[in-house]
């Protein structure tokens, strides 16, 4: 959960994406790690308007 979206590999992905779904008390682990990824790209991006979908 500490590595970035970008480094995960495909099977990471799936386990996390698994786990997230596996049940409703995790959404917002879910949630959080999702900003978690964001926020960096916030400072990472081209310009003020620049955004990841």
């Amino acid at each position: 959960m500490r590595a970035g979206v970008e480094n995960l590999t495909d099977k990471q992905h799936a386990r996390l994406t698994s786990a997230f779904a596996a049940h409703d008390a995790h959404v917002e682990v879910e949630l959080a790690w999702q900003v978690a990824q964001d926020v960096p790209a916030v400072f990472h991006a081209d310009t003020p308007c620049s955004r990841r979908i």
